[in-house]
């Protein structure tokens, strides 16, 4: 998998799981009696407009960065713009879905159905998206694609039943099933590329786990950047004897010049420079989650830590900040 998409990846899991946070969270408080009908009613949704609307503003966000960043490791012109044409479709769906809700001055009934209209076409746009991107020469890509897609648009759907006031437990099993393969297949491309001892067997459970994804994907992508390092260092034909690293990351555009991670105030921070240094080593672009598992231990259990970090790309000096659980992306 690349990096990039990795990045991508993570951030659509967390948001499906916020989805699910957003809709259960009534449901295990027992506050709202689950329903058969469609109209709403204040006592009987699972979740409000105004999250809703959240909700689909956050799966545009999560599109366009799908298109802004991973299309562009896309070799093909051809595949390009057709991964652009099957993402943009159900996004356009998902759109309709919001100016449904933004229509003034009528009932909650009348609300409803509205929303009931949108959802059948939803669920076959992303039928159509699955066609499309099976349909790619690159099956690899398409097949990436679609499980982000499948992510953003289940969520959503999930998302907009719950508007409704109806629990759908089978969508959910199903969008947790998919997330479930996901994990295992990330497991897998780590225990062929981890040496012994760095798998942290203990952890596996959680790291399988929704909750864990943040730090399964780190895990990958530390494991990922290190295998690249070790192939750079073989085709090397005059390596550097001292290991200075560095030397070594000044023939990237990408040149890690600081990095320190810990409370905001800057009072218990952590030098990391060099967890970084490795990370980029070769590299032109870093894309990873904020976590303790990431930056080598938490500097300052029981608070909120910021990650900054000082870099130099193609000759410029920049600082970046990305809070504990959030997506960096350098440069």
């Amino acid at each position: 998998m690349e990096l990039v998409y990795i990045g991508l990846l993570t951030e659509c899991i967390v948001f499906a799981r916020d989805v699910f946070s957003s809709v259960t969270s009534k449901l295990q408080n027992e506050e709202v009696p689950i329903s058969t009908q469609t109209a709403i009613k204040s006592d009987q949704v699972l979740l409000d407009e105004s999250r809703l609307k959240s909700i689909i503003d956050e799966s545009n966000l999560h599109f366009e960065n799908l298109l802004d960043q991973y299309t562009q490791t896309i070799v093909s012109e051809i595949q390009r713009l057709r991964t652009q044409d099957a993402v943009q479709e159900l996004q356009a769906r998902i759109n309709a879905l919001k100016t449904l809700l933004n229509y003034q001055n009528i009932s909650p009934e009348i609300a409803s159905q509205l929303v009931i209209t949108a959802l059948n076409p939803l669920q076959v746009s992303l039928e159509i998206v699955k066609i499309k991107l099976s349909d790619l020469e690159d099956e690899k890509s398409g097949s990436e694609v679609w499980d982000f897609c499948r992510i953003i648009g289940m969520s959503t759907l999930i998302a907009a039943y719950g508007y409704l006031g109806q629990d759908m437990p089978s969508l959910r099993v199903e969008l947790e099933s998919e997330i479930r393969t996901i994990h295992r297949n990330v497991l897998d491309e780590i225990a062929l590329m981890a040496s012994k001892g760095e798998i942290p067997w203990d952890e596996i459970p959680y790291l399988l786990s929704v909750n864990g994804i943040e730090d399964l994907m780190n895990l990958y992508s530390n494991l990922k950047n290190r295998v690249s390092s070790d192939d750079s260092h073989e085709t090397q034909t005059a390596p550097n004897p001292q290991g200075n690293l560095s030397s070594q990351n000044s023939r990237s555009k990408l040149q890690i010049l600081s990095v320190n991670y810990g409370d905001k105030g800057g009072k218990f921070r952590k030098d990391i420079t060099d967890i970084f240094q490795r990370k980029v080593l070769g590299k032109e672009r870093l894309v990873c989650i904020v976590t303790n598992l990431l930056c080598g231990g938490d500097p300052v259990p029981g608070s909120k830590k910021m990650l900054t970090v000082n870099y130099r790309w193609s000759g410029q000096e920049f600082t970046k900040e990305a809070w504990e659980g959030d997506t960096l992306h350098l440069p």
